[in-house]
């Protein structure tokens, strides 16, 4: 019964270890993004931050009230152990660099699917007529 228990923490110990690798190139992006952006890291250094990391949803950016102010938090206690503190204006930002990549990949799978597509085969515009649109 032991080795099958043993067994199974292994099974997801590599289960989980795999998750989380694979999702660190996606954590990692963010991140980068968001130094980019202008936020601000925080190391959790001290109990009291670890603590507070800890209870906060990890990888995902929150909007919090500071003295009347929207702030922008993003815990990372798995990467960096660290918290990205940004105002308005950084999280704004992010939010533009984000567009600008999604366009951009976007642009790049379109470019990518069209390969080889322009004018591939000879097409009789003639058959179609004065009627169709474009012609």
């Amino acid at each position: 019964m032991l080795p099958a228990r043993l067994a199974l923490a292994a099974a997801v110990a590599g289960a989980i270890t795999l998750g989380l690798s694979a999702c660190a190139p996606m954590i990692k992006s963010s991140e980068n993004n968001l130094a980019a952006a202008g936020f601000q890291v925080v190391p959790a250094d001290n109990p009291k931050r670890i603590q507070a990391l800890k209870s906060m949803p990890p990888h995902k950016l929150t909007m919090q009230i500071r003295n009347n102010t929207a702030v922008w938090v993003y815990a990372d206690p798995t990467m960096c152990n660290c918290l990205y503190v940004g105002d308005q204006v950084a999280y704004d930002t992010y939010r533009r660099l984000l567009l600008q990549k999604q366009m951009a990949d976007e642009v790049e799978t379109a470019a990518l699917a069209n390969v080889g597509n322009a004018n591939a085969y000879p097409f009789e515009w003639d058959a179609w007529g004065p009627g169709t649109p474009y012609y």
